[in-house]
């Protein structure tokens, strides 16, 4: 039986990027555990705009969803795009809190943990942080640190946002690190 509530559910729209999603769902099992009630992983594979899909990405989410109860897997049945694929997750999530991360995306250590401590303590509607750009074989990207004055991150300090929609108008605050309070 499937958990009705978490308190973070991970959205991850996926297309054609079979080993990155793989990278992903490790780091997060390797960062908080393979079974919990806290956390919920939703895939959602969008299929190609020809209607078909990566056959290993469906057997690989297939295989999870039925070895754990908190992962969803979900393939599409027409190609939605990007943001299309986005809501679809969204729509499937059943946490207090969602965020949504490409599927080539890593949390840095201990930022899993970090993100359900301060959801566990605060009564945010969002809670973010900032993130790094990396290649292929992780290391990061100097236009990393570029985008946090681009995108006025550097200005930011830890703790309540004085000026929240401010800061979410100047890009300061990165969709992909942001946990999202789904229940107001």
């Amino acid at each position: 039986m499937k958990i009705t509530n978490y308190l973070l559910s991970i959205c991850i729209p996926t297309y054609n990027r079979f080993n990155y999603l793989t990278e992903l769902v490790e780091d997060i099992f390797s960062q908080h555990g393979y079974s919990t009630s806290t956390i919920e992983l939703i895939i959602a594979q969008d299929r190609f705009k020809d209607g078909q899909f990566c056959k290993k990405t469906e057997e690989y989410g297939k295989a999870l969803e039925a070895s754990f109860e908190n992962i969803t897997y979900n393939l599409t049945s027409k190609n939605l795009g990007l943001a299309g694929n986005w809501n679809n997750c969204v729509n499937l999530a059943k946490g207090e809190y969602c965020i949504i991360l490409g599927d080539d995306d890593l949390f840095v250590e201990g930022a899993l943990s970090t993100y359900l401590d301060l959801i566990a303590r605060s009564n945010a509607d969002i809670i973010f942080s900032n993130h790094l750009l990396i290649d292929d074989k992780g290391e990061v990207l100097e236009n990393s640190y570029s985008n946090n004055e681009k995108f006025n991150r550097g200005d930011l300090n830890e703790g309540i946002l004085l000026d929240p929609e401010k800061n979410i108008w100047q890009n300061a605050i990165p969709i992909s690190t942001s946990a999202i309070k789904t229940f107001f």
